[in-house]
């Protein structure tokens, strides 16, 4: 894979691969925010619905995926009361409003250099006379190697644009609070020693 543009143009192109690779009911990469939430910058449910820019997760369910991540990849089987969370994650309707169940998600971090930038999630729905270790470790593996390459393709960019909206939050609050007040320092002729300007600080 070579691509060029922004994160979310080589998100999903991989979410896309990787849903037609593997079979994979969800497909989503999510960047980490300034604010330790989640953002989803690409997501498909099943191959045909392709989404992007879906609400910033927060709180609980947030820390419960970073915690997750920092930990390394993961593979988790999803139980009944679990079902609920990951729904309202995925967006588990597709346009046909058709709903299903995740049984299996697994997660694996995606990082620029050593800092963890985002993790990309898969999951898959049960299917009757399959096992699910070995799907369950097909998917871990496909996602240790797609979360790698997002690395390598998006890492920077994500790290970039967050620190750049870090410096511009910043840069608002000092505006907005007033917590800077100007200074004018004397530029001096020395031959004379006549004031012939001033540089504002």
């Amino acid at each position: 894979l070579t691509l060029t543009g922004p994160p979310a143009d080589a998100a999903d192109v991989v979410v896309h691969e990787l849903a037609q690779r593997t079979g994979a009911s969800y497909v989503s990469v999510l960047k980490l925010t300034p604010s330790s939430g989640l953002e989803p910058i690409a997501s498909v449910v099943r191959a045909s619905d392709p989404r992007r820019g879906r609400a910033r997760l927060s709180g609980r369910r947030a820390g419960y995926l970073i915690a997750r991540t920092r930990a390394g990849p993961w593979l988790e089987t999803i139980g009944a009361a679990d079902q609920p969370a990951w729904d309202a994650l995925s967006g588990l309707t597709n346009r046909s409003g058709s709903t299903f169940e995740l049984e299996l998600v697994a997660g694996a971090p995606i990082r620029a250099g050593e800092q963890l930038v985002g993790l990309l999630l898969m999951g898959l729905e049960a299917r009757v006379g399959s096992s699910r270790s070995q799907r369950g470790e097909a998917i871990l593996a496909e996602a240790i190697d797609y979360a790698s390459i997002l690395g390598s393709l998006v890492g920077n960019s994500i790290l970039d644009a967050d620190r750049a909206a870090t410096e511009a939050q910043r840069l608002r609050r000092i505006l907005t609070s007033r917590a800077f007040h100007p200074v004018f320092q004397p530029i001096v002729e020395l031959d004379g020693r006549r004031l012939v300007s001033f540089e504002a600080l």
